[in-house]
């Protein structure tokens, strides 16, 4: 399967997924001790490993420099 994205979409995910990581990690603060900081630990590490996934994958990727 080709997924073609081009560098402008490209940031906008990363953003978004660093956005994502930020919210889980206030999430895990705010809830500390209630027992719901553990679902957002675990939506954290989901995020982390997606992050890196998404990373490697754009980082060997041959991106579009077309803005259009």
């Amino acid at each position: 399967m080709k997924i073609e994205l081009t560098k402008k979409e490209v940031g906008t995910i990363k953003c978004a997924l660093a956005r994502y990581k930020e919210f889980c990690d206030n999430c895990v603060s705010a809830f500390k001790g209630t027992g719901h900081d553990d679902y957002y630990k675990g939506r954290k590490e989901e995020t982390e490993k997606l992050q890196e996934k998404f990373y490697t994958i754009t980082n060997n990727a041959e991106i579009d420099n077309n803005e259009g």
